[in-house]
């Protein structure tokens, strides 16, 4: 949303401003269902000027039908006439926005249109419910339009607009809850955890919708992977106030948990109240895996400036040593800490880390920092008075040393300044000499080399002269030879010409060859693509060749699950060996019961199992095998020159295929 100082640019007076504008409201209504028989002028005549009649006439989707290409135009004409009075431009907004919502044909221009009439209003300082009801409308309009993302800068800016628009409690409610619920059915998570946290923010405790939005953003945070600064939500005072009085329930639980627990500790805590936390709607696993990273990063803000073992880090978190590696970038990517990771001694050096809170704990261990630091500056103290004293001391003894008279230091002045005028004479004179010598030695090379070339061009006159007599007697055979090499020359350049007619049939064919070889690839991969069908079902989840992969329960489900990880083993197995790339987990594609490699620390080779159904399934075993199935996918991404989106394992796949088979045309 802009806002420009000069919005409009309108010739005329008000009277031909409604006229131009009359006429084609006429011929809009002409091309509508109501108006084929029309009659411009006496249309243009009922309307007598007057800005009410001509915006009455452009309501009820009449405006709202122009052609994409001229609907900013006709209402920023619309906008110009009404707002010649701006108490009446106010009183209209509600229906102008409203009849828009209702017909807009075009999700872009009607989106122009609206900010356009949001900077009138800014323009005209039209405050109150007006610049409310526009974004409001411009909300609806990127709902229907599928045009959320254009909104989404806004979120952060709603708390001073609220402040510019001068609207009440009521209002702020409306318009936050409205576009949260857009950003819900958009499937915009994230940004609709913005909102909530604008909303608490905003309005506090006071709202009657307080405890439900900040129970909500509460779930919200446990269950959004890419949200991890849980005090920026905990700190706002409205949180804080409605946990105090208890109005958070099971939510209320939830923020204290996330706040003060390490991941054993949740642990416990799911198994006391999973039907509690399956009833807010919070995904225990999606929010386990956020409590590691705020374990990892509760661990490094203990020991910054202190290696941190990986064992450590496995134990707190408890995943296996090979794994430690993965969960710290993780960390390190979610901006919880900054640190160097070391693999040759499996350690890890926070430099920097996020507290989840700063509560007395943290400040005691402030005041202890702070304490050390005050003793090693006492400490330090005595030891500088000692090294200033000893400098003055020895201040002192130079300048003891040092004392002579000043007729002294002028002599001795005198003395080297004379020294060194005598130095500079016979240095003048040692180059001096230098340059005649150079001079003379390089006149006497150049006669030595005069007296050479003479000698030399006597001997070639004479040579010449000898050449001149032999090469007349073998005159006669030159020529011979001389038209014996023409005919012999005529021969070469005739092959040649041959030969360069061969080259280009060959270059030909290999043109043809590499076209067929393109062609054969590109059939390759949509036939790969054909075979291993990547979708998305109806109720959203991602599937290969119809069956999901994100079923780990026993049962047929299960087996489901199995069987589609082992599709895409297969076709990881085929794309690598197509691209010429080693796995990093290689896979062993058995279909329902496919595999992958994994070298341990001591070098010994595990299998890891793609399915959790069966013999020799478990699921902890399960989730890691998916977890490096998702990262070979990545790997093979970035092989192609692509970025890869970690743990989304079939848009990976999908994005793989289709790039490999568009390159394959290049």
């Amino acid at each position: 949303m802009t806002v420009a100082e000069n919005i409009l640019f309108v010739d005329g007076e008000l009277s031909s401003q409604v006229e131009e504008l009359g006429r084609y409201v006429a011929t809009l209504r002409q091309q509508g269902e109501e108006g084929a028989a029309l009659d411009v002028d006496a249309f243009v005549q009922e309307l007598g000027g007057s800005a009410e009649a001509v915006l009455k006439a452009s309501l009820q989707g009449v405006l709202a039908r122009a052609p994409e290409d001229k609907l900013e135009a006709v209402y920023n004409q619309l906008f110009a006439i009404v707002g010649q009075d701006k108490e009446r431009l106010g009183a209209s907004t509600g229906a102008v926005v409203a009849d828009l919502v209702e017909n807009f044909e075009s999700g872009v221009g009607a989106l122009k249109v609206l900010n356009n009439l949001y900077n009138v209003l800014v323009a005209l300082e039209v405050a109150g419910e007006a610049r409310a009801v526009v974004f409001g409308g411009m909300v609806k309009v990127a709902k229907k339009a599928g045009a959320l993302g254009t909104l989404v800068p806004l979120v952060p800016r709603l708390g001073s607009m609220f402040g510019e628009w001068g609207v009440g409690a009521d209002t702020k409610e409306r318009v936050l809850v409205e576009l949260r619920q857009a950003f819900d059915d958009g499937q915009l998570a994230n940004e609709a955890y913005e909102c909530e946290v604008v909303f608490l923010e905003t309005l506090g405790a006071q709202s009657g919708r307080s405890a439900e939005v900040a129970a909500s953003a509460i779930v919200r945070f446990a269950n959004l992977p890419a949200v991890c600064d849980i005090d920026a939500l905990a700190s706002i005072p409205g949180v804080q106030e409605l946990s105090k009085q208890g109005a958070l329930g099971a939510a209320g639980e939830l923020l204290d948990a996330l706040l003060a627990s390490d991941y054993k500790q949740w642990k416990r805590a799911v198994e006391e109240k999973r039907p509690a936390l399956a009833q807010l709607g919070v995904d225990v696993d999606r929010a386990g895996d956020k409590v590691r990273l705020l374990t990892v990063a509760s661990l490094a803000a203990a020991s910054l400036g202190q290696d941190v073992p990986f064992a450590a880090v496995a134990e707190a978190i408890e995943v296996d040593d090979d794994e430690v590696e993965m969960w710290i970038i993780d960390v390190i990517r979610a901006g919880l800490i900054q640190g160097k990771m070391n693999q040759v001694s499996r350690t890890l050096l926070p430099t920097r880390s996020t507290y989840r809170s700063f509560g007395a704990d943290q400040w005691q261990l402030l005041k202890l920092r702070l304490r050390q630091w005050k003793q090693s500056l006492e400490t330090l103290q005595p030891v500088i008075a000692n090294a200033k004293i000893v400098a003055q001391q020895q201040a002192m003894q130079m300048a003891g040393q040092s004392r002579v008279t000043i007729k002294e230091l002028f002599r001795r002045e005198a003395l080297l300044v004379e020294r060194r005028a005598q130095t500079a004479r016979l240095r003048a004179a040692l180059e001096l000499s230098q340059r005649l010598e150079q001079q003379i030695g390089e006149r006497r090379l150049r006669i030595r080399r005069k007296q050479q070339q003479v000698s030399q061009r006597a001997y070639l006159v004479e040579q010449l002269s000898t050449l001149v007599d032999q090469r007349a007697a073998r005159h006669g055979g030159q020529r011979q030879a001389m038209q014996e090499a023409e005919t012999e020359a005529r021969a070469v350049a005739l092959a040649v010409g041959r030969q360069a007619v061969a080259l280009r049939q060959e270059r030909i064919i290999l043109e043809d060859l590499r076209a067929m070889l393109a062609k054969e690839r590109a059939e390759k991969m949509r036939r790969l693509m054909e075979v291993f069908d990547v979708g998305v079902m109806d109720d959203g989840a991602w599937c290969v060749c119809g069956l999901r992969a994100d079923l780990l329960s026993s049962g047929a489900g299960g087996e489901e699950g199995a069987a589609a990880l082992g599709l895409v083993c297969r076709a990881l197995d085929l794309v690598a060996r197509y691209l010429a790339v080693p796995l990093r987990f290689p896979v062993v594609p058995r279909g329902s019961r496919s595999a992958l490699c994994m070298v341990g620390g001591s070098g010994a080779v595990e299998l890891l199992p793609l399915f959790a159904v069966g013999r020799g399934g478990r699921a902890d075993r399960f989730v890691v095998a998916r977890r490096a199935l998702a990262t070979d996918v990545d790997q093979l991404l970035w092989a192609h020159g692509l970025d890869g989106h970690r743990q989304l394992l079939l848009p990976g796949l999908l994005q793989l295929l289709m790039a490999i088979e568009s390159s394959s045309f290049a």
